[in-house]
């Protein structure tokens, strides 16, 4: 009994002491970007048969000459050999003597994800190969090692199109301990580094240790340049079309909440900051004695939320549905519509932005229909932007005067834009000329030099998650269709998105666009100065350096009957080059940095 008052004192103390603890723990260092990701594709879809009568082909332009390794490479076992990661590596892609290396190196601006690959080549067959990474470090200042994601790259059977026939190509980034690797194959691993917006610039060192059973580990030195420079945000919408239903359930259910929460910040992290709603959870409409209509919005809230989260600042909502146009309890559409987005703007979301048919222009029937619904529903709601796609571009009048925003399918050159801003109307592609998530240089050229080049007012892809058959959403070579299932930049994993190298591409070709649009703004700032004779001549040197770049891209319509097709240039000089973009990027890095320091001086006379 006599303790008794000691451990009344004691204990409120010690829970204080718990709570004073557990409130100054340092916070979770990782970006928002590194912690929504899922980890590796489920095990129930890690293996599917080979149809019968698909054929596999090698890939085009693989190299696969072996390299005459040293005798301490041989007695190691295998090679490490780094390429861009614009480059693709497939299994069978074996290293030049050029590209074996002790080093790998990257450069960012603040707040800035890098990404930064390099693959194992085996001598011998490799088991439970894996790659750990290290903090970066410069003069006792640290990027922690939960500022860098390291993936290994899993390549997997894709269709080609329309053929019944396969290339395995590099698909799906994963988060897993370790890997086995035939001999004869390479493995490619991809790490992104993140920079925290307050980080010390300079060059940071750090290593990434590979290993595997039975075989002497090596040490890959890692150099890391931190600019001092900051990008602002994406200046035009920037998104991708999205599916808010579960892709591995039969019965198409919503996703969870946690899922729609980390797809938005997977989108937002990305540089996005809108999406295509295209199918969203089903919610239902009801009618009153007085035939008023309202819709139950409760199926949306999780998404609504994440979108919040995310800080969209507009969402494209699909209405091309029977629960929203065609409920058979109530057969007016255009009321139908509008109270569904009444519903929507009642609810908090964002900025509406009313979408009603997808390329309609190339059904005569469908295009008449869409027309007439867009007409009911503008005459409602005037005050909405709409948004329709184009399939061809010399249809950009179809729709007049109903549509605010059209939207190209990738088709769509200079001429086509000033017959858009002639009309007053936003111009906008989606999937121009990007790489399906495959090609990573091609989503990068699509999102960066492409798009600034035809200066859009948005830009989209279809599409975020797989799109095809729903419950294989793992399997591209499915017998019944006639094209492939995949054309998509992000799997659909239990615990979280799984990315692709064209979706860290996407993202590369949105910053590229954010430098640009950076040394853009510091150019007409440069311009406007006076009593520096300086800051003209940078700014002309400056413009003179992007128009060499972007009046390389021959966006004009090739000779064509109407006109309808874009020369998409990704595989043509210089941008089939994939080591050209870092260097670009580097140039206008280094003409802002130069910029930004002359107008400092000239503000602190």
């Amino acid at each position: 009994m006599t303790d008794l008052p000691l451990i009344k004192t004691i204990l409120p103390s010690f829970v204080l002491l718990s709570c004073f603890i557990v409130g100054c723990q340092s916070p979770d260092p990782r970006p928002q970007g590194f912690k929504v990701l899922g980890s590796k594709t489920p095990d129930r879809y890690n293996d599917y048969p080979i149809p019968q009568g698909f054929v596999e082909k090698l890939p085009e332009k693989l190299h696969t000459e072996k390299l005459r390794c040293t005798i301490p490479e041989k007695r190691r076992g295998y090679v490490v050999f780094a390429k861009s990661y614009l480059d693709l590596v497939y299994p069978g892609t074996q290293p030049l003597r050029s590209e074996v290396t002790e080093e790998i190196s990257l450069f960012s601006a603040k707040g800035e994800y890098e990404p930064v690959t390099f693959s194992v080549n085996a001598w011998r067959n490799l088991v439970n190969l894996r790659a750990v990474s290290g903090p970066l470090k410069k003069d006792g200042v640290v990027i922690p090692t939960q500022c860098i994601d390291l993936r290994s790259v899993r390549c997997v059977p894709r269709r080609v199109w329309r053929e019944e026939s396969y290339i395995i190509k590099p698909t799906m980034l994963e988060k897993r301990e370790s890997v086995n690797v035939k001999r004869g194959q390479s493995q490619r691993f991809w790490m992104t580094v993140w920079t925290p917006k307050g980080q010390e610039p300079g060059i940071y060192t750090g290593t990434v240790i590979i290993q595997a059973d039975g075989v002497k580990s090596f040490t890959l030195k890692i150099k890391h340049e931190v600019m001092d420079l900051e990008l602002e945000p994406s200046n035009i919408p920037q998104g991708m079309y999205y599916w808010g239903i579960d892709r591995l359930d039969e019965n198409q259910k919503a996703l969870s909440d946690e899922m729609f929460y980390k797809d938005m910040i997977n989108m937002k992290e990305h540089g996005m900051n809108t999406m295509m709603l295209l199918i969203p959870p089903a919610v239902k409409v009801q009618v009153d004695a007085s035939g008023e209509l309202s819709y139950d919005m409760s199926p949306l809230r999780g998404l609504r939320d994440a979108v919040l989260a995310a800080g969209f600042g507009s969402v494209i909502h699909n209405t091309t549905l029977e629960s929203i146009y065609f409920d058979p309890t109530h057969k007016e559409g255009g009321k139908m519509a509008s109270a569904y987005v009444k519903a929507l703007e009642e609810d908090s979301w964002p900025e509406v932005i009313y979408s009603y048919g997808d390329k309609t222009d190339a059904n005569p029937d469908q295009c008449a229909d869409a027309i007439e619904k867009l007409a009911e529903f503008k005459g409602m709601r005037p005050d909405l932007r709409i948004f329709t796609t184009i399939a061809f571009p010399e249809n950009s009048e179809v729709f007049e005067p109903y549509t605010d925003i059209r939207p190209f399918a990738g088709y769509a050159g200079k001429i086509v834009r000033e017959k858009t801003r002639k009309a007053g109307r936003e111009f906008w592609i989606y999937s121009g000329a990007s790489g399906y998530g495959v090609d990573a240089r091609g989503d990068r050229f699509w999102r960066g030099i492409w798009a600034k080049t035809l200066d859009l007012d948005g830009a989209l892809d279809w599409a975020y998650i797989s799109t095809g058959v729903p419950i294989q959403p793992f399997n591209d070579l499915i017998p019944e269709r006639y094209r492939d299932n995949f054309t998509c930049w992000v799997f659909p994993g239990d615990d979280g998105p799984i990315p692709t190298p064209g979706w860290e591409g996407l993202r590369e070709g949105i910053e590229d666009w954010r430098y640009i649009c950076r040394l853009e703004k510091l150019i007409e700032q440069a311009k406007q100065a006076t009593g520096n004779p300086r800051l003209p001549m940078l700014a002309m040197i400056s413009r003179m350096m992007l128009d060499t770049v972007l009046n390389d891209v021959d966006n004009k319509p090739i000779a064509h009957q109407k006109e309808t097709v874009v020369n998409r240039e990704r595989d043509e000089p210089p941008f089939d080059d994939p080591t050209y973009y870092d260097k670009f990027r580097h140039q206008m890095a280094g003409y802002i940095l130069l910029l930004e320091k002359a107008l400092a001086d000239r503000a602190a006379r």
